[in-house]
């Protein structure tokens, strides 16, 4: 590498772009700058470039599973992820976090100086998916680690009882002299909680003739 040189010149040595070092198949480069001014002598000076290995983040609690009770788990409950990097700051890490199933995915999530919170966004109570898998890849600039999984299980789903015999356009024909008191129709419901009461409501008519027992 040559230049011409002035009284105090500066120069620098730079990587320049679309070049990037690997230390696994270059450890040290040599660079000469020779300094001249267009006349004999010049001057020369040695560089020796040591590339030092990139060490990758680490998380320190991924993968693992969280079990979460369905009816007392709220909608601002966190979850912490930690992860360390000994040779980049944690603010200067990227991440990229997906939920499974998208869909129906209950959580949010924010990056913070230790890693990630990973945040319920609604009332547990009204969850009916069984489990959720939150997976989390962490990126230094140079390299990427993950995707690892954080299995978050919903204990103890109430299952939403179930009418067996419903229909939405169900005619029904009565009589005009029929007594007051009589049988009209019976519902019946399936709940797989057996130790669950189920009970019953309706919204009726203006002035309605009919009335439903709540149990």
């Amino acid at each position: 590498m040559s230049h011409d040189c002035i009284e105090y010149g500066i120069y620098y040595v730079y990587i320049p772009r679309n070049r990037s070092l690997d230390y696994d198949s270059e450890v040290r480069y040599d660079v000469s700058v020779t300094c001249t001014d267009g006349r004999q002598p010049s001057d020369e000076g040695h560089l020796m470039f040591y590339v030092i290995k990139n060490i990758p983040p680490e998380f320190t609690d991924l993968p693992r599973e969280e079990i979460l009770p369905q009816q007392s788990t709220s909608s601002d409950f966190t979850i912490p992820i930690v992860v360390t990097d000994a040779d980049t700051a944690t603010t200067s890490l990227s991440y990229a976090i997906n939920c499974e199933p998208s869909a129906s995915c209950p959580f949010s999530w924010t990056t913070t100086s230790t890693g990630a919170d990973i945040k319920t966004t609604v009332d547990f109570s009204t969850i009916q998916v069984p489990a959720f898998d939150i997976h989390v890849t962490v990126n230094d600039g140079d390299t990427t680690v993950g995707s690892n999984v954080l299995s978050v299980y919903v204990e103890n789903i109430n299952d939403i009882p179930v009418f067996a015999n419903a229909e939405s356009d169900l005619k029904i024909g009565v009589e005009e002299n029929t007594a007051v008191g009589t049988l009209l129709y019976t519902y019946f419901t399936t709940d797989l909680d057996s130790v669950d009461v189920v009970t019953y409501s309706w919204t009726p008519t203006t002035n309605s003739y009919f009335d439903i027992d709540s149990a």
